[in-house]
């Protein structure tokens, strides 16, 4: 039941950038979001979890989950919420298919 919500969480816009350099991938990855009162919303902050991820060629090389705490100032109905992760390194060996993920975690 759609009057039943309590908020929902939406991310806007993801990004990432990469240095490489002595044999490193040096990565910086962010994202901006935003979460939403429903109709039977009355929270006055919530934590959003979020989580960042590298794969290289299928194999995990980062993964990392974050509560992201957002707080509701009356009488705004929706706030936004920013993360950033710096300074990841990945090995470089060169040819590989590097994934990168973002997305909300349970």
């Amino acid at each position: 039941n759609a009057k039943e919500l309590n908020y929902q969480a939406i991310i806007d816009k993801q990004s990432r950038n990469c240095v490489v350099s002595n044999g490193l991938i040096t990565v910086k990855m962010g994202l901006v979001g935003r979460v939403l009162l429903g109709p039977a919303g009355n929270q006055t902050s919530v934590n959003v979890p979020i989580r960042f991820a590298i794969e290289r060629d299928g194999v995990p090389m980062f993964s990392e989950k974050y509560d992201i705490p957002v707080t509701f100032t009356p009488p705004s109905q929706s706030e936004e919420f920013v993360k950033v992760v710096e300074n990841v390194a990945v090995p470089y060996t060169g040819g590989e298919q590097i994934v990168f993920w973002v997305g909300f975690d349970s």
